[in-house]
Parts: structure tokens; C-alpha cells; sequence
């Protein structure tokens, strides 16, 4: 970036002043203290930019840099020591949709990439089928060809199979958080392979007629258990991602408070997999049951989970939350 010397010692000399104000913040546990944390982060980030260009301009021996440098390793070190946040005592609710709020471009980017690979497997199994069974099992594409109902099998114990589902979903939505915060490589894997997955077998499906039976049993179930999914590789794609962000001084802060807020994301969301289970085993199977009935049904409950989870917090919430967050 462009700046004067006498610009960025300004800048120093401000950012020095900013620090001890937000100590004495902290002290009167003052309720701006956890914003102005994030702010004191990004001025941070500028003064760091900047000490790599003057880097690049000045030798090491001048001492104009030595002066910055010596600041701006300060100010970092300061800057790490920082108390990480302690678990709010205001309710999980507001805690949970304050962390959407402020990641949520980060679950859009999830969010697209999943339908993207969603597209990709649909492509594949209509375009070329035999190379779909590369990702397909061989023992589904057989039960398709068939045009077998294997999902009528839950017919025959719903709450056993309800119970199978959910635990196996838990698992699943665990798996992928996990992964995700593998410096999100993991995460984007779990997420290409299930994307083209369940595009795969829905192409599949079409292609060989076997799409509305399909159809009839995903749409109870279908956009409650993928919108979690794409959720949990979400909360893992915010601790993945700190791995990428400068400055790394900064690490153990920005993973700590990626940690918190994963985990909340997580634990809030995997209730509605277990309501996402017990329709796929109690409504989904069932041929009795319309098409209209289980999109209705199906609908209802993608939009309760959204609508519960991105329903904006009152200002009062919003404020409690931050003070909480410091104490």
C-alpha cells in the first residue's frame, strides 16, 4: 500500500493509542469492547501490510523500519494476549444466529459450490453412465436398473430405522465439520463427493425412469437433511479457513473464536437432523402418502430450520451478546 513514512508513524502512534483504550475498555467491561477487538484486528492487518512493502524498500538497517518493526511486533504480541471470549450467558439461540450472521458469506460460497458438484453429477450419470458407477456403488446402480425400492424397507420399523437415520446423520454432519476444519481441503472433498453423489442418482434415476419413485421419497426429507449437511461442512469451513488468514501472529486468537463458533453452528443443527430422520422414516417411504403431502411436509420443515436459525436477533440480544462474549 501507498502511505508517507510520517503517515504510517501516525498510524502506529494512533494504533498505540487504540490498544491501551480498549485495555481500559476491558477493564470497565465496557459493552463496545468485543467490536472494537475486531477493529483493532483489521488496523492491525493494515500495519502489518505495510511493514511488508517498507520491507521490500528500506534495508534492514534503517532506522525507520527498525522503529516500525519493533512497533508493530509489539502491538502483535499485545494483540495475541488478549483474553479469549468466555461462553455467553445469554441464551444459545442468540449466540448461534449471531455466528450465521457473521459468516454468512462463507456458508453461500458452501452452499454454491455443493449445487455446483450437484450439476457436475447429474451431467455425468445422463451424458455418460457407465462413468457415474465410479462414484455410484455398484449394488444401488443394480437396485435402480431394477427399479427396486429399497427405501420400503424402513417401512417395516420406522422408529428403529428413524433412530438408524438420524445416528447415521450425526456421524455424517460430524464427519464433515471434522474435515472441513482441515484446513478446508478435507471439508470441500466430503462435499464434492456428496454433491456429485446425490446429482449422480438423481440423473441415474432419470435416465433409466426411475426418478419420480425417487423423488416421491426424498422430497419429505430431502431439503431439511441436505440444507444440514451443507451446514456442517460450513461450520467446518470457518475453523479450515483461519489457516489461510494473515496475519499468522494472530492465529491462536482467530481459531479459538472459528472453534467457538463451529461448535455452536454444529450443536445447533443437529437436533434437525433427527427431525430430518424420523420424516424420512415415517413419512418418506409411505406410497399412501401423496407427493403434495410430502412436499408440503418436506417445505415446512426446511423453511422452520432456516427461519429459526436466521431470524435476526433485537438489539438488546445483539449488544447482550457482545458483552458476554468479553467478560
Amino acid at each position: 500500500m501507498i502511505m508517507s513514512h510520517s503517515d504510517a508513524f501516525e498510524m502506529v502512534q494512533h494504533f498505540g493509542e487504540e490498544l491501551d483504550n480498549h485495555q481500559r475498555l476491558r477493564e470497565r467491561r465496557d459493552g463496545s469492547v468485543f467490536t472494537q477487538s475486531f477493529a483493532l484486528v483489521e488496523h492491525y492487518e493494515v500495519l502489518t501490510s505495510y511493514l511488508y512493502t517498507l520491507r521490500s524498500t528500506l534495508p534492514v538497517e534503517h532506522p525507520f523500519r527498525r522503529q516500525i518493526e519493533e512497533k508493530v511486533t509489539g502491538f502483535g504480541q499485545r494483540l495475541s494476549l488478549l483474553q479469549v471470549p468466555k461462553k455467553p450467558s445469554i441464551s444459545f439461540t442468540v449466540r448461534y444466529r449471531n455466528a450465521w450472521k457473521d459468516n454468512l458469506s462463507l456458508f453461500v460460497f458452501t452452499a454454491v459450490f455443493f449445487l455446483i458438484t450437484n450439476v457436475v453429477g447429474w451431467q455425468i450419470a445422463t451424458t455418460d453412465p457407465t462413468a457415474i458407477s465410479i462414484i455410484i456403488p455398484q449394488s444401488l446402480l443394480e437396485e435402480i436398473l431394477d427399479k427396486a425400492r429399497w427405501f420400503d424397507t424402513l417401512q417395516k420399523n420406522p422408529i428403529i430405522g428413524g433412530l438408524g437415520i438420524a445416528v447415521n446423520n450425526i456421524k455424517v454432519s460430524i464427519y464433515c465439520c471434522v474435515l472441513g476444519a482441515l484446513m478446508g481441503l478435507g471439508g470441500v472433498w466430503i462435499l464434492a463427493y456428496n454433491g456429485l453423489l446425490f446429482g449422480g442418482i438423481l440423473g441415474f434415476c432419470y435416465i433409466n425412469q426411475f426418478h419420480r419413485e425417487l423423488l416421491g421419497f426424498v422430497v419429505g426429507h430431502g431439503p431439511l437433511e441436505l440444507s444440514i449437511i451443507v451446514s456442517s461442512a460450513f461450520a467446518g469451513f470457518l475453523i479450515g479457513r483461519v489457516f489461510f488468514m494473515r496475519p499468522y501472529r494472530l492465529f491462536s486468537l482467530r481459531m479459538r473464536l472459528a472453534a467457538s463458533d463451529a461448535g455452536i453452528i454444529l450443536t445447533g443443527i443437529l437436533p434437525w437432523l433427527t427431525l430430518a430422520a424420523f420424516i424420512e422414516a415415517g413419512i418418506s417411504p409411505w406410497p399412501m402418502l401423496s407427493d403434495e403431502l410430502k412436499i408440503a411436509i418436506g417445505t415446512i420443515a426446511a423453511a422452520a430450520f432456516w427461519i429459526w436459525t436466521l431470524l435476526p436477533t433485537t438489539t438488546f440480544e445483539s449488544r447482550s451478546a457482545s458483552v458476554s462474549r468479553d467478560e
